[in-house]
């Protein structure tokens, strides 16, 4: 009886975790870094969007190998319930310090490839990025996601 309802406890998990694939995870983690560079950080968060339930978002950020300079990212964007298509931009990203309101700040600049408004992040710590608009300033979420990335690798 013991082994039976085990059986049935794991089959019930198993199944629970079974998705109807409508909705599919950000991974921008999956690519290998490109030659010459390793993998800095992976980020995912999942934003308020105004025509869909919300964005998740995946951020991969690569550094050279040979001196640790920013190199290359791909971000991926998935329009949930919007046709859960994924959306993926890459190009070359940098940094800079300061914003209008914290001279020490470090801030994250994707190239043009990245829509505008998944361009730029406010790198708080090692842990957690924040998406700012374009006059550097930190976007504001509403009750049910947040403009914040969080480190996944």
């Amino acid at each position: 009886m013991k082994n039976l309802l085990t059986l049935a406890a794991i089959a019930f998990v198993g199944l629970s975790c079974v998705t109807d694939g409508s909705e599919q995870p950000a991974d921008p983690g999956r690519l290998l870094p490109p030659t010459g560079s390793y993998r800095y950080g992976v980020f995912e968060g999942r934003v308020p969007c105004g025509d869909c339930e919300r964005i998740k978002v995946g951020l991969a950020l690569h550094r050279n190998e040979s001196d640790g300079s920013p190199s290359r990212y791909y971000l991926e964007r998935i329009y949930v319930g919007k046709g859960n298509e994924r959306y993926p931009s890459s190009g070359t990203w940098t940094t800079s310090v300061g914003t209008p309101w914290d001279a020490d700040a470090v801030v994250i600049h994707l190239d043009d490839s990245a829509p505008p408004e998944f361009a730029t992040y406010l790198l708080v710590d090692e842990k957690v990025l924040l998406f700012l608009d374009p006059s550097l300033e930190l976007q504001v979420g509403n009750a049910g996601h947040s403009f914040t990335l969080s480190r996944t690798q």
